[in-house]
């Protein structure tokens, strides 16, 4: 039984993606007056008997409750955007973007959980469980809900029977109380129907509906700006809308008015009809004599009005309604990110929501900032950033030192400002920006339905548009700006055009003849037909790029004016890296961002990943870990971009999300909107790059880096590597392996190839005494930047040990030929079978019998002579073959010390790594694993059938500790490691030939990293004398409180150590400020950099209560 771990090295890395600017998303207030809490995205509104308000919000993936006194919790969601929790508390489950919520007669919670295409209920008790969704059978009615899919499910509500009506892109359906799905409405996108079936009729993305006391079905069929009505004969009309575009109605037949994008719809008891217009920013009424008139709003697009008049009052982008039984009305005022309430009087308050969700950081660094909603980024030549922070209404810059300021919006969402300074200014959500060569500052602002300009002075003025809706430039939200010297490009999806502005202000149309449709490849951009385009980019020889999202294509504007598609789409295509773009293998869904750079490379989100398609045309895969399903989260910085993720939100109606722009150095910079920051991947055109990655591999922390060493695990079976090109082109390798010590025990399967290529590594440990093993790998790639890579690969073996159940197994012996042996056991529980003994090598069988107490048994088994012995195991239970501290991969345990323990058979299933839950603790329980120190219980963070990631409990005293692991209930047998009160270790990087481990510190107040930027790209410069560093670490033993050695909470401070902390560096002492717990098992550790050191690499120490971390650890100093 023997254990491989491999350290990988490499002196270069590309196509690694980093965080530059946002820290993501805190949810704060909870518990308090709603009043106080932020929220980020309400979109459905609902009210159980006891008249607690429910409320969906879709940007922090929870479903707040309001209490009559005010006070706001969450009711389901941990804030953890995925699909998990079915079966436990809701508070504990994932949700992805929850866009309703309805509540039945028994107030259970039913809740739209949209972009997992479910519908989940919330019983009585808290239980959270899928209702409807997740079943194999798509797009199929009269089965049970859970046996089929709903695509995307909005608006719900109950009808008199208990049946559950709700929309499902352009249909309606229901659910009977029986559980059965039944299609209601619908036949597809458009406008058609009226006066006929419902059944047969067209909808154009019907948010929400509402039953009224007759059974009547009022539908807000968004996109057709109207409300349609569905009698109890089935048979659907327009009660509102349609009337000619610009002609509000007031005071006249309904069917006569014009509405803007209708999403919220609710019926009072006297039948009159409410509809939160969302784009024409005002809630009208229907009178049930079928006269329209505004209830709230003016149609300005901003927050003002609370304790007046409703219809005095400003709202911005109202989605939702709601009724209490006392005819208050409710309005889920989205943008301004409020609740608010129309009392019967006509006042309108502020019941929910502070009205700011996620802003911070200005004046420091980028990364410790906060953003909402960044929906664009753009780079100027020096290198600067220009950041849509969309829902926190500005416009922020970044430079290259990563410092961070507002440089346009007030932060409240209006219109004002224009010919003063542009931060004293308001937007009204910023959607796209774009930078010219002289410094202009282009934004569109969306939401004011204009394109503002900011000069180099930083005076803002209106460039395009005028605030109404028509068919100008900015006549409409613009949903993407982008610069083509010297003409800037605007995009108009609702007239499915890309304008052209030149600096004399002369407005053309660049693309498209305002019809949706596709058409026109080959001739005249501007005579082609679009379908809602979103996205544009121009490259440095002015050809177009535009994101035809309706079409799933992307289209070309060569500079001679003809339009082209270089990728379009198929329903069966499965985007297979290295297609052609156009080969019909290829699937986009949800395109908008777009970027270009001087090479001819386009870069397109869609489908939840980022690709790259090069000058030939070939489609190859940046970000997404995946191409099945919604592959979206928020991991994988530090290490190579294709494994990351990304959250593609679309929780704003008309924002473009993920914009995306490419510096002089060809790095890639976009805006991960969901997870409110701006990402960076390291010029993805870069030449071959050397990438060895295995499947098992498991990185705790710090997150992981292209140099953060990989630790590869072995168990009885081989184990696969996987060589890699992160980079672009062919690339052959080859590799040879040699042990330092142990003799040849590392065999290789191959020793040459071509990337991707699978290696197999094994160990025959035949020969090997228990003790640790070293040998090498190199990989050399002459096309690689990188090349060679050297890999250390160290081989534990352990000592035997055998089940702590009823179990046999075979002890083999090896003897030098005609030297005898006699094997025996003191304890009754082992018995040794015949033979018992023998001459020269052999072998005997034993038996152990179960072990029915709660202790621990051991026994010294003896074997006269001076035999070698090997175990042949029996019994499937778990086996711990080796445990080592996570950071640096040497044997031994400390309390708070976070480790690695192999082996095989550690638990049943698939591997489940924690997440944050409602306690903030991490658990002792993991998939059914479980882990014991002498008797104490280790918080555990990852587990699989080979690996456990586990944290040392405080309990844990200096000493031999018997480790035991519990899967599923089966006891594993005790393995021996001993433990001391601290195992100092600090994350470092190995140079190129593996002879020293780098340091990389955190300078203190700012968190520029320190180090040796040769085998650290992220590091900015090298330690100066006098610096004040933040070393993290690992195993600095107990702290004044042990509870928090298992606590997730983001502490205020940082708890104390109880050891004594030293620290030296070129062998003079070096003053330690501070030594403390941080989080979970990481430590920090602040020192004073002595005054008089010599540039270079120099030796640094950390001891702990005596203990030092590993000799080779370097610090690079420069010069003063």
């Amino acid at each position: 039984m023997a254990l491989l771990t491999a350290v990988a090295t490499c002196t270069q890395a590309q196509s690694i993606i980093t965080t530059v600017a946002g820290k993501g998303r805190i949810l704060t207030g909870v518990g308090g007056p709603a009043t106080g809490v932020p929220l980020g995205g309400p979109i459905g509104l609902a009210f159980d008997s006891k008249q607690n308000l429910y409320i969906a919000d879709n940007q922090q993936n929870v479903v707040f409750k309001m209490q009559p006194n005010g006070t706001m919790t969450v009711f389901a969601g941990s804030g953890v955007r995925g699909f998990s929790g079915d079966g436990g508390p809701a508070t504990a489950a994932a949700l992805m973007e929850p866009k309703a919520v309805a509540v039945d007669a028994a107030d259970n919670v039913y809740i739209a959980d949209f972009h997992n295409e479910r519908i989940r209920k919330v019983d009585q008790k808290g239980i959270i469980t899928t209702f409807a969704g997740g079943g194999a059978a798509y797009n199929t009615d009269e089965i049970p809900a859970t046996a089929g899919t709903v695509f995307e499910p909005g608006g719900m509500a109950f009808d008199s029977a208990g049946a559950l009506y709700f929309c499902e892109d352009s249909d309606i359906r229901k659910i009977t109380p029986d559980g059965i799905i039944h299609h209601v409405a619908g036949n597809g996108f458009g406008f058609a129907g009226d006066g006929g079936p419902a059944a047969t009729a067209k909808f154009a993305y019907p948010q929400n509906i509402a039953f009224d006391s007759k059974g009547n079905l009022y539908i807000a069929d968004q996109s057709n700006n109207r409300i349609r009505k569905i009698d109890t004969k089935g048979n659907i009309t327009t009660v509102a809308g349609g009337g000619p575009s610009g002609n509000p109605g007031d005071g006249g037949p309904a069917t006569s008015a014009s509405l803007i994008f209708p999403a919220g719809v609710v019926v009072d008891s006297a039948g009159n009809l409410y509809i939160a217009e969302s784009e024409g920013n005002r809630v009208r009424k229907v009178s049930s004599t079928g006269i329209i008139t505004t209830v709230a709003g003016t149609g300005m697009e901003k927050f003002s009005g609370d304790g007046g008049p409703a219809s005095s009052a400003t709202l911005n982008l109202p989605v939702a309604l709601v009724l209490d039984p006392s005819g208050n009305l409710y309005i889920a005022d989205q943008n301004n990110r409020r609740i608010r309430r129309v009392d019967s009087s006509g006042s309108i308050t502020t019941i929910a929501g502070s009205g700011v969700t996620n802003f911070a950081g200005d004046g420091g660094q980028a990364t410790l900032a906060a953003m909402d909603f960044p929906t664009d980024v753009k780079v100027d030549g020096a290198g600067n950033l220009y950041v849509a922070d969309a829902m926190n209404h500005r416009v922020r810059k970044i430079t290259p030192a990563g410092v961070i300021t507002t440089i346009a919006g007030t932060g409240t969402a209006g219109f004002s400002g224009d010919g003063g300074p542009a931060t004293s200014a308001q937007l009204n959500v910023p959607a796209s920006v774009a930078i010219d060569p002289i410094g202009n500052l282009y934004i569109s602002d969306q939401q004011n339905l204009r394109i503002r300009m900011v000069t180099p002075d930083g005076i803002i003025r209106t460039y395009a548009g005028n605030g109404l809706y028509d068919n100008s430039a900015g006549g409409y939200p613009a949903t993407g700006v982008s610069v083509g010297i010297p003409n800037l490009y605007i995009v108009d999806p609702n007239h499915s055009r890309v304008r052209k502005v030149t600096p004399a202000g002369v407005v053309s149309t660049a693309a498209g003849n305002g019809n949706a449709g596709f058409s026109g490849d080959g001739g005249p951009a501007s005579a082609a037909t679009l379908n809602n385009p979103f996205g544009v980019a121009v490259d440095g020889a002015g050809n177009l790029f535009i994101t035809d999202a309706g079409n799933r294509a992307v289209r070309k504007v060569s500079t001679d004016g003809t339009i082209s598609t270089i990728v379009s789409s198929s329903p069966a295509g499965q985007n297979p890296d290295g297609v052609i773009a156009t080969s019909g293998k290829v699937f986009l869904d949800g395109a908008d961002g777009i970027a270009a750079d001087d090479q001819g490379n386009v870069y397109l989100d869609a489908t939840w990943h980022i690709f790259r398609i090069n000058p030939s045309g070939i489609l190859t895969l940046l970000t997404g870990g995946g191409l099945q399903g919604y592959q979206e989260g928020f991991d994988g910085d530090g290490g190579p971009s294709v494994a990351a993720h990304m959250v593609h939100d679309t929780t704003t109606i008309f924002s473009p999300v993920m914009g995306m722009t490419v510096d002089g150095s060809g790095n890639l910079f976009v805006a991960d909107t969901g997870n409110d920051r701006i990402r960076k991947i390291t010029n993805p055109n870069a030449a071959a790059q050397l990438a060895i990655t295995t499947p098992d591999s498991f990185n705790l922390y710090p997150p992981t880096g292209a140099d953060k060493p990989d630790l590869f695990l072995f168990g009885n079976t081989p184990q696969r590597l996987t060589i890699s090109n992160v980079g672009t082109g062919p690339m052959p390798w080859t590799a040879s392996v040699s042990t330092l010590d142990g003799g040849n025990w590392l065999q290789i399967s191959s020793n040459s190839g071509n990337a991707p290529s699978t290696i197999t590594l094994s160990a025959n440990t035949t020969n090997l005494a228990p003790g640790l093993y070293w040998a090498t790998m190199l990989l050399s790639a002459p096309v690689a930047s990188n090349s060679p890579r050297y890999v250390l690969i160290g081989l534990t073996v352990p000592l035997p040990f055998l089940n702590g159940g009823a179990s046999s197994g075979t002890f083999v012996v090896s003897e030098p030929a005609g030297v005898g042996w006699v094997a025996s056991s003191n304890v009754d529980w082992f018995t040794i079978h015949s033979p018992a003994g023998g001459s020269g090598s052999g072998s005997f069988t034993y038996s152990v019998a179960a072990n029915s107490g709660a202790t621990l048994r051991s026994t010294t088994l003896t074997v006269a002579g001076n035999s070698t012995i090997l175990v042949n195991q029996g019994g499937q239970g778990p086996l711990v073959q080796a445990i080592v501290d996570a950071f640096d991969y040497t044997p031994g345990v400390a309390p708070g010390a976070w480790v690695t323990i192999t082996g095989s058979n550690l638990m049943t299933g698939s591997p489940q790594t924690w997440n944050l839950s409602g306690t903030q603790q991490l658990p002792t329980k993991l998939g059914g694993t479980i882990v014991v120190l002498n008797g104490a219980p280790a918080a555990l963070y990852y587990v699989s059938p080979t690996q456990i990631n586990a944290l040392v409990p405080a309990a844990v005293a200096p000493g031999l500790v018997q480790v035991v692991v519990q899967a599923n209930g089966v006891n594993s047998s005790p393995f021996p490691i001993t433990a001391t009160a601290t195992l100092p270790s600090i994350y470092a990087i190995p140079n190129s030939d593996g002879s020293a481990f780098f340091v990389t510190a955190a300078l203190a107040g700012t968190g520029t990293l320190i180090g040796n930027s040769a085998v650290d790209p992220r590091v900015t410069r090298a330690a100066l004398p006098g610096d004040v560093l933040d070393l993290y670490m690992a195993g600095l033993g107990a702290t004044t409180d042990a509870s928090q050695f298992i606590t997730t909470q983001v502490f205020a401070g940082a708890y104390p150590v109880s050891a004594a902390v030293t620290a030296s560096v070129a062998g003079e002492s070096a003053q330690v400020l501070f030594a403390g717990l941080t989080s979970p098992g990481l430590y920090l550790v602040r020192v004073v950099i002595p005054s008089d050191l010599a540039p270079g690499p120099q030796p640094i120490q950390i001891t702990a209560g005596g203990l030092k971390t590993r000799p080779s650890l370097m610090l690079m100093v420069g010069a003063p």
